[in-house]
């Protein structure tokens, strides 16, 4: 399939296959104002930061979290961030508070991932407690998760 990177010269005719590599943009994006608390243990769904999109075989998407954490005040606090695209874990990321009082900040994640069949797929975020923090609050406020299709390479 042709590139859209491709030069065109004087008398080039512009094709599908090179329009169709072009990215398609914004897939999907989801906003959450609820609160919840993430334990320690297993990875849990995070609420309401979940959509479906339709992926494309060979095409590569952009997933982007922004997550406003709420430290309770332990010394340590952290989360564990992972996002996935159907069953396949695309990236976990470690967030870090260290502080003794209570404390409120923002978590932005990015994860790439190249989609190896065409089909809907349920794109998610997952939130695990670490260190010393039993669990921590996840304060939804202004909370999203956007997923954008880059086009081929």
């Amino acid at each position: 399939m042709a590139s859209p990177n491709t030069s065109f010269t004087t008398g080039a005719v512009y094709t599908a296959a090179q329009a169709n590599n072009f990215p398609f943009g914004l897939c999907s994006t989801v906003t959450s104002t609820s609160t919840q608390s993430i334990g320690g243990g297993s990875f849990q769904d995070i609420t309401s930061l979940t959509t479906s999109v339709t992926l494309v075989n060979g095409r590569y998407y952009l997933a982007i979290a922004s997550i406003t954490v709420g430290n309770p005040g332990s010394a340590t606090a952290g989360l564990n961030f992972k996002c996935l695209f159907g069953a396949t874990d695309v990236g976990t990321q470690g967030y870090n508070q260290r502080n003794d009082a209570a404390q409120v900040a923002t978590f932005q994640g990015i994860y790439f991932f190249q989609a190896t069949s065409s089909g809907a797929v349920t794109v998610k975020m997952q939130g695990q407690a670490y260190a010393q923090a039993t669990s921590l609050s996840v304060a939804f406020s202004n909370h999203r998760l956007t997923v954008i299709d880059l086009g081929t390479a």
